[in-house]
């Protein structure tokens, strides 16, 4: 069968069964895709320093029988690493994926998704106060709600657009809570 690589960033894993995880990944052509990596909790070397949300690199899979890819392997490609190092920009990065996963249906052929998490991951780890964190999460989450089709871009302007109304918009729109909205509260200071 024919592998496909290509270039994406992990959106969100849960365990599946003893070994396997699912994972949901935001990919630069194909879209949001959701894979299923057998033994990827043993495997240290298919999955170099295991698999978690936003972790950039190659993927490299082959069609499943279901609605899940087979995630063969992940090759990391760099960057990214500051996000982990200050809590406040690791929560603005956990709600940026999440959100993404939440909002975006499977699949899809628009390039503009992949391309304003690469970017809004990238303005994240670079942000130097929580001021330009706030800034980073309402233009890209608005950006978001307008590409997904749930809001008017031009409607929300940069001085009026305030984080807690747009994550309700995102919880609203997804039928869903936000999982990390307790650590927003504590790092990021949104009710």
């Amino acid at each position: 069968m024919l592998t496909i690589k290509e270039e994406g960033i992990v959106l969100n894993t849960y365990p599946y069964g003893e070994a396997d995880l699912v994972v949901h990944a935001l990919l630069e052509r194909s879209g949001k895709v959701s894979f299923i990596a057998k033994h990827a909790k043993k495997s240290r070397k298919r999955f170099v320093g295991g698999l978690d949300v936003f972790d950039k690199g190659v993927f490299e899979y082959k069609k499943g029988k279901g609605d899940l890819e087979i995630l063969l392997t992940l090759t990391p490609k760099g960057g990214l690493d500051g996000l982990r190092r200050d809590m406040a920009k690791l929560t603005g990065a956990t709600l940026l994926c999440e959100a993404f996963n939440l909002l975006l249906a499977p699949g899809g052929e628009d390039q503009r998704p992949y391309s304003l998490l690469v970017l809004s991951l990238e303005a994240l780890e670079e942000a130097t106060s929580s001021d330009d964190l706030h800034h980073v999460l309402i233009l890209t989450l608005t950006e978001l709600l307008g590409i997904s089709g749930f809001g008017d871009t031009e409607a929300i302007k940069e001085g009026e657009a305030r984080l807690g109304p747009l994550l309700y918009q995102i919880e609203l729109h997804s039928g869903r809570s936000l999982q990390c909205r307790s650590a927003l509260k504590d790092y990021l200071l949104v009710n």
